[in-house]
């Protein structure tokens, strides 16, 4: 009797025992605040290729992980290496536990620390020094965390907060720092360095001890090819292939769009964007190309917006000529910084003088002097020129002409379509501009600026520009702003602005772009902006000082902007 009374009081001590640790299990709040570290920012352009990553907010390249995105030989060499029983156990591994107990209590010393990758994982969220104690409170954790989370997300955590050197956090970090490409592209060679670096990060790592970490990749890659991971040639050729000698620099492509971007969306990691590389890449070499005889008349710097015609989609963006030249505050974004627009709102106000019936293409006006309330607007020449055509008078930009009209039509009209339009900065009345709203007396952005040309390249329909993709395929939805007929005939005007990138005679050459330009320069020559279009982008440029110094050549840099842009136009629409 006392027998069966001392095994039952056993029994329910184990259960109670089993009880209280489950119950432990499940009540001890784990320490997860890891697993929601500040991820560094990622930006993505229209065909998913990591263009440029923003450092974290705590200073760290960290960049989640996704393991369905994973090469299966990674994540079989990871196992081979550090966990062969990861399916099988519940966050622990007690025969290994056993055998590094047996192997310690033999040498007298730790040899042998039987972590699993879950094990791995929770010291990872919990930094001690390795003690028992503190091995006790790692298993008991790697229980925790396997009654939470299923296998594949332990693996993605763990190599998405592995260390792998320095500031480096998680895979996808590791392999742009030291080769410049996702995870999917690694070698076998490469993938067995990432698996073994984040066991001594700093002692391994390849730019600083070369010797130590191709010692240790190959002993790996001996370990993949006994378990038949890898044949005999693929251990040959990755046994010879040399470890990365030097970190690289993540990509950083649109560092203007990127931190725009991340003030917009403050709460975003992750952004797709529209951004085409290629595009992006040209108009970077071109501002290039331009920007030292830009330099020699004072004019430092120039940005570029160029869309997508059809679907509005940003397809590049330069928000200035170097982002780093501090000297000329390179890291203004003028793209999106706003400045007087000069002449360029005049093509609207003659698509709605002929929506209005006021004017045709051949209807005479008069160039003559001009005077309102005071206002006595002037033409660029400090001339006049007597009867002008609409065509005449608005490939000739000419001034008197074009506020004549303007007071005729209503100053309200150009005020409701730029509205209407996406022109944002306009916050006060109409009346406040007044007549010199049409000749730039209001300050816009390149971005929005070039966006509502692009609504005149889709016959007078508006839609908001974009800059991340929409998921689902949503298209905003279109305003009219001109008639299908007013549209046509401003941009049939447009082609007959100077080309000065062509002989006189270009019009008869087939293979030869038409593309439709209107220029402007700000008063006191402080901004000169070319905006024009084609069915397949409409593109934007603005040259001037961001501290608004001006340039006594800057009507010579508007025609530099019609040769730049033509020669972009060309560059990307001509096969």
């Amino acid at each position: 009797m006392s027998k069966r009374i001392l095994l039952t009081g056993f029994l329910i001590a184990g259960l109670l025992t089993s009880l209280l640790f489950y119950c432990a299990l499940l009540l001890v709040p784990l320490p997860l605040e890891k697993l929601q570290a500040p991820q560094a920012y990622r930006f993505y352009d229209r065909h998913d290729e990591l263009i440029h990553v923003i450092i974290s907010d705590d200073d760290f390249f960290r960049l989640a992980v996704d393991i369905d995105h994973l090469p299966p030989l990674y994540v079989q060499t990871l196992l081979l290496q550090e966990d062969q029983f990861f399916y099988q156990h519940p966050g622990v591994n007690p025969l290994a536990v056993l055998r590094a107990l047996v192997a310690n209590v033999t040498s007298g010393e730790v040899v042998s620390g039987a972590s699993t990758i879950t094990m791995q994982l929770a010291r990872m969220l919990e930094r001690s020094d390795r003690t028992v104690s503190a091995k006790l409170i790692e298993m008991f954790r790697a229980l925790q965390l396997e009654l939470r989370f299923s296998k594949a997300e332990i693996l993605e955590h763990y190599l998405s907060i592995a260390p792998y050197g320095g500031n480096l956090e998680g895979l996808h970090a590791a392999t742009y720092a030291y080769w410049g490409k996702p995870a999917a592209q690694l070698s076998p060679a490469q993938m067995a360095l990432l698996v073994v670096l984040p066991k001594s990060p700093n002692r391994f790592r390849p730019d600083r001890n070369a010797g130590i970490a191709r010692e240790q990749r190959n002993a790996l890659l001996q370990k993949m090819h006994s378990a038949d991971l890898i044949d005999q040639p693929t251990l040959a050729r990755a046994m010879d292939e040399p470890v990365p000698r030097q970190r690289l620099s993540f990509p950083s492509e649109i560092p203007h769009l990127a931190w725009w971007l991340k003030q917009q969306h403050p709460q975003q990691t992750d952004f797709y964007t529209t951004i085409d590389s290629v595009v992006q890449a040209r108009a970077q070499n071109i501002v290039q190309q331009h920007m030292g005889s830009l330099h020699g008349q004072g004019i430092h710097n120039t940005s570029v917006v160029v869309l997508d015609t059809a679907t509005r989609e940003l397809r590049a963006l330069i928000g200035s000529a170097d982002y780093f030249a501090r000297q000329y505050e390179g890291a203004n974004n003028g793209a999106t910084a706003l400045r007087s627009p000069g002449s360029t709102f005049k093509p609207f106000l003659y698509g709605l003088a002929i929506d209005e019936g006021l004017v045709a293409e051949k209807t005479q006006l008069a160039d003559i002097p001009f005077s309102v309330a005071g206002y006595s607007p002037q033409n660029y020449a400090k001339t006049f020129r007597g009867q002008v055509t609409v065509r005449e008078a608005l490939v000739d930009s000419l001034n008197v002409v074009t506020v004549r009209l303007s007071q005729q039509l209503g100053i309200d009209k150009l005020y409701q379509l730029l509205k209407q339009g996406g022109i944002s900065s306009l916050d006060q009345p109409a009346e406040y501009y007044g007549l010199p709203l049409v000749l730039g007396g209001a300050e816009v952005s390149l971005l929005e600026l070039t966006n509502l040309y692009a609504a005149l390249a889709n016959y007078g329909e508006y839609q908001p520009y974009q800059t991340l993709r929409q998921l689902g395929g949503h298209v905003p939805p279109a305003t009219k702003i001109l008639s299908m007929e007013a549209s046509w005939l401003v941009t049939d005007m447009m082609t007959d602005v100077e080309r000065p990138d062509f002989p006189a005679i270009w019009q008869y050459s087939q293979s030869l772009p038409t593309v439709a330009w209107k220029t402007g320069t700000s008063y006191g020559n402080q901004d000169a902006w070319s905006v024009g279009y084609h069915p397949e982008y409409s593109i934007g440029v603005w040259a001037g000082n961001f501290d608004g110094t001006p340039a006594k050549r800057l009507v010579g840099a508007v025609r530099r902007h019609r040769y730049f842009l033509i020669y972009f136009n060309r560059w990307c629409v001509i096969r």
